[in-house]
């Protein structure tokens, strides 16, 4: 009966540490884009339909366009990325609140959004963050899976 018990811990911890999104990281200059990506995968047996999550920047960096760009790999599995922008600490900290879903497939491994950048020119060269909170992962028998925090580092430098 121990044993039994212990096997259905094991296997429940493992469906909720299963799945990662992580965020890249990367290196600009002041006034430059930089595009940081954010990868999914969803261990073994693929079991995500959808993904939510709050990405946060500080406000030194611009993000081009309207928001996080759905990565390729979301089209094929009929997938779409809907992101809502606020200031989390106005005016240091923009964040993003989005939500991956559609369909009953599966969100497959790879990049699922990509964030374009622009580093204002009177940033100070260093390290910034790019935070990922609140991240969860909604399986295909609908149950929701926390996952845990995340962040990339962005290194800023002086023009050459």
């Amino acid at each position: 009966m121990e044993l039994r018990t212990f096997l259905l811990v094991l296997a429940a911890a493992s469906a909720s540490f299963g799945q990662t999104l992580t965020v890249s990281s990367a290196t600009a200059e002041r006034g430059k884009p930089v595009d940081v990506d954010l990868t999914f995968a969803g261990g073994t047996p693929a079991s995500a339909t959808a993904l939510e999550w709050v990405v946060s920047y500080p406000n030194e960096l611009t993000l081009l366009a309207t928001g996080p760009a759905a990565g390729m790999v979301l089209q094929a599995a009929g997938k779409s990325l809907t992101c809502r922008g606020n200031w989390k600490k106005a005016p240091s900290i923009y964040s993003y609140h989005c939500v991956l879903a559609g369909g009953r497939t599966t969100v497959p491994d790879g990049v699922v959004a990509t964030l374009h950048f622009q580093v204002k020119p009177s940033v100070k060269g260093g390290v910034r963050n790019v935070d990922l909170d609140d991240f969860s992962a909604v399986t295909v028998d609908a149950k929701k899976v926390q996952v845990k925090k995340a962040s990339g580092k962005l290194t800023i430098t002086d023009a050459k």
